[in-house]
């Protein structure tokens, strides 16, 4: 768990891909989805925070970035409410199913994108 942890971390930190390693791998073990989802949230949480306060050390953020920020945060956390109420009615098992496929779309889009 802690080598998927720090290989999610490295290609969050090179690539913007924390969560795609650590996603597969829980994906593909034994666990309850409140287990996966409860890890995978915080995992994810805490990267991005870092990260977010990394980036506001260094400057990264002009006012462009902070417009469509406040655009984004409401509208993500809209999205998050729908996602949870989904949640809520998956199975363990059509959990897993969802999370390899949308693993799996991200990463078709990512290849369709650079040979297109």
């Amino acid at each position: 768990d802690s080598t998927v942890g720090g290989i999610g971390g490295f290609l969050g930190g090179l690539a913007a891909l924390s969560g795609a390693i650590p996603t597969m791998w829980f994906a593909m073990r034994d666990m309850a989805k409140q287990d996966t989802r409860a890890i995978l949230q915080c995992y994810n949480f805490t990267l991005l925070l870092l990260a977010a306060i990394v980036l506001a050390f260094r400057g990264a953020y002009q006012k462009d970035t902070i417009l469509l920020s406040a655009i984004a945060i409401p509208v993500a956390t809209f999205s998050a409410h729908i996602g949870l109420r989904l949640f809520k009615r998956l199975s363990t098992s059509q959990f897993r199913r969802l999370l390899i496929a949308i693993t799996l779309l991200c990463g078709l889009v990512m290849v369709y994108r650079i040979y297109a």
